[in-house]
């Protein structure tokens, strides 16, 4: 009797105290805001994307991130880490025009997302796009639907006839500095790999889905050359 008595005492504060586990979260600073409850949802280009107590979306700088919440931000959201590093954006709509130079998208979305990114892309919810190339089994004619996932090259100009427009350049392949290439070090040894992050005199390189650091001054300086090219790209990038 006493058992049964205790337990009725004492479950609901076990509840309690599991409720606010459940809905503990981090404590975060953006912008000097401090934001209480905030849940890691999301990465994109400039860091982790927080949702806070009050429902809105915040984005967590890579200067601003611990090493836990980095480890945890990897291990979470591998591919949209990759999709983040390369500029990659969330391309939905259908093929407005065909031309020489790759298929212009109009690209509409029923509703526009309170959260504007998916998978480390940035979603795009309106307007025109130019990608120079599409997967093989996607459909290629005019209004043809369209949703994929492209990277940014830069911009090009598209004639309309009566006027000209500035509009986002992308393609569904890695961009040329992001792919595997071939790494030699000072030994002569040689790596095929690709290159993440570069920062404080070290390379973040990935190969078959694993990452590991090199340090810069171990690779020829032809290595080297091309690490300060792609250098201004990936530097925000954490490297553990």
């Amino acid at each position: 009797m006493r058992l049964s008595v205790f337990f009725r005492a004492v479950f609901p504060i076990v509840l309690v105290l599991a409720g606010s586990f459940a809905n503990a979260g981090e404590t975060i600073t953006v912008d000097g805001m401090e934001y209480l409850n905030s849940e890691m949802v999301e990465v994109c280009s400039d860091g982790a994307v927080y949702k806070t107590e009050e429902g809105e979306y915040v984005v967590l700088p890579w200067e601003s991130l611990s090493e836990a919440q980095t480890s945890v931000l990897k291990a979470r959201f591998k591919e949209g880490m990759m999709n983040a590093v390369y500029d990659a954006y969330l391309v939905k709509g259908s093929i407005f025009n065909v031309s020489k130079d790759g298929f212009v998208i109009q690209v509409s979305q029923e509703d526009a997302p309170d959260l504007k990114f998916t998978k480390g892309a940035r979603i795009l919810t309106s307007g025109l796009v130019l990608i120079k190339d599409l997967p093989r089994d996607m459909p290629r004619g005019e209004g043809a639907p369209v949703d994929v996932i492209a990277y940014k090259r830069g911009s090009h100009t598209f004639d309309m006839g009566i006027a000209t427009k500035e509009i986002p350049f992308l393609s569904v392949a890695y961009p040329s500095w992001a792919r595997e290439q071939e790494w030699e070090n000072v030994d002569g040894k040689k790596m095929a790999a690709r290159l993440i992050a570069s920062k404080d005199g070290k390379c973040l390189f990935e190969k078959g889905g694993k990452t590991f650091v090199y340090a810069l001054d171990q690779l020829v300086p032809d290595a080297q050359k091309r690490v300060a090219e792609y250098q201004e790209r990936i530097k925000r990038f954490p490297i553990p």
